[in-house]
């Protein structure tokens, strides 16, 4: 990337709703992301057992995501590459599923 980036507004589309993300990251990159996060959040909704709201499948595709960073920077401290994690993506998954359902079955809607 350059270093000379100006301040500019890009539109990404992720679950047919539009984002106008303000950035000055290039525009190819600021695309990228959108896709990855796209990707994540169809291939999350594609394999949850249960019908989640885009909002859910937000959380937990930010949640999924949040935790590879730190998996990634619990193993860079301590030297280990990426095949000794021990908790699978899709066991994870599984489990925030389960914890979102229970947690909302059993309490009111959390507002943000």
């Amino acid at each position: 990337m350059s270093n000379n980036l100006v301040t500019s507004d890009i539109s990404i589309n992720i679950l047919d709703e539009e984002y106008t993300i303000r950035g000055c990251a290039e525009e190819s990159y600021i695309k990228e992301l959108g896709l990855l996060v796209k990707q994540r959040m169809q291939e999350l909704k594609k394999n949850t057992n249960t019908q989640l709201s885009d909002k859910n499948i937000a959380v937990l595709t930010a949640i999924n995501i949040a935790d590879e960073l730190l998996q990634e920077k619990i193993a860079q401290e301590v030297g280990l590459d990426d095949s000794h994690t021990d908790i699978s993506t899709a066991h994870r998954t599984s489990e925030l599923i389960r914890l979102l359902d229970r947690g909302m079955s059993s309490c009111a809607p959390v507002k943000i």
